[in-house]
């Protein structure tokens, strides 16, 4: 499958970074079990010991992917020389500014699963077999996956393997995804490629795209914006340095490398036994200047990732207090609504108690009022039997 293309017209416009992660569930004895996978402040899967790396081209693309599939494990067993024990993920993160300072985004994460094997035909024993189980179960739950997703259930259980975990943002939202099966024509492998076209059928009958709920995306722009704020002023403040440091000593090494091959291939080439110990000397000593060399050129590099490693603690440093601000402020926030709903409540109850001696007074002024007009109704009554 090939690299995605770049515009190498304009390299200033377009960024690609690229993060290429190989995973083997081989473990070293002396290091015991492996870290579980973790969410950074993006919600993006991390696992313990990988790198992501920046680069600006293909030919840089194709080169860090070389160096990350050097390192996947491989074993020879019963049926294969070479059989993969790991599967193999890479992402490619692409961002593009155009007019107007914006940026334009995109994802395509390339995933190399390791086939299912038999035990039984691979003839697989200790740590073999542990990987081949570990195998065929992160396979299953990519099966359980790609159902839950078909059939829309509330639950899908991503957490079931570090496999699906990975994916998680590749198989669900408004992501595309394709699959490509391969088999083999040899009929020893029968039962397996039986297996691998039914998990073929299984993938096939399932469709993707769940929609989001706009909570869960706004929620996803907002710490993408954080996300990308946070890179900007980390590149920015090292990108170039380092990068142009790491340019000139790969180009320099791979000279001067070219030039002691050159060496070693004339010395190779001689007859004489005295001339060639000579120029052995002579390449030793070259060798010894270019290490030197190389140690010295070295120096600014370092440096390079002190400063990037300063600039991550000052970051960080300053999220902490920003956070520690937010949390006071919302404390103050709170005690203020309690302030007020205390004085809320003495303005109710003085409300009432005013309201019910309001009603006492008209209560009593009507009272009065209707025992004058008796009185004079009375006197008048007497008046007029007076007058009569």
């Amino acid at each position: 499958m090939s690299p995605p293309r770049v515009n190498n017209k304009s390299p200033e416009h377009t960024r690609v970074r690229v993060d290429s992660r190989v995973s083997t569930p081989r473990q070293d004895k002396r290091l015991g079990r492996s870290k579980p996978p973790t969410l950074d402040n993006t919600g993006r899967v991390c696992i313990a010991d990988l790198t992501t790396v920046s680069v600006k081209n293909i030919n840089e693309v194709v080169r860090v992917y070389n160096e990350g599939n050097k390192k996947r494990a491989t074993t020879a067993t019963a049926t294969n020389k070479r059989s993969s024990r790991s599967h193999c993920i890479i992402v490619i993160d692409i961002t593009k500014k155009i007019s107007g300072g914006r940026q334009t985004k995109g994802r395509l994460t390339l995933v190399d699963l390791a086939g299912s094997e038999r035990v039984k035909k691979s003839m697989a024993v200790g740590p073999a077999l542990r990987e081949a189980q570990y195998i065929n179960k992160s396979l299953s739950a990519l099966g359980d996956v790609m159902e839950a997703l078909d059939k829309q259930s509330t639950h899908i259980p991503y957490r079931n393997s570090t496999l699906t975990k990975m994916l998680k943002d590749v198989l669900g939202g408004k992501s595309r995804c394709m699959m490509i099966f391969t088999s083999s024509p040899s009929s020893s492998t029968a039962d397996e490629m039986a297996m691998s076209f039914k998990f073929a059928s299984r993938m096939r009958n399932v469709t993707l795209g769940n929609k989001l709920s706009p909570k869960v995306l706004m929620q996803d722009k907002v710490i993408e914006r954080g996300a990308h704020r946070w890179e900007e002023e980390l590149v920015q403040s090292i990108f170039a340095s380092q990068g142009q440091i790491i340019n000139c000593l790969n180009k320099e090494h791979e000279i001067e490398m070219a030039s002691l091959a050159e060496k070693r291939s004339f010395i190779t080439n001689c007859v004489e036994s005295t001339k060639r110990q000579e120029l052995e000397r002579h390449m030793a000593m070259e060798i010894l200047l270019l290490q030197e060399k190389h140690e010295l050129e070295q120096k600014p590099l370092i440096e390079a990732r002190l400063n990037w490693k300063r600039a991550r603690e000052a970051l960080d440093a300053e999220k902490i207090a920003s956070e520690k601000a937010l949390i006071a402020e919302k404390k103050r926030f709170d005690d203020a609504q309690k302030y007020y709903s205390a004085q809320k409540s003495e303005y109710d109850k003085a409300l009432d108690d005013a309201r019910i001696s309001l009603c006492r007074a008209v209560d009593a002024e009507k009272s009065t009022s209707h025992e004058a007009l008796v009185a004079e109704k009375i006197r008048c009554d007497e008046a007029l039997d007076a007058a009569k």
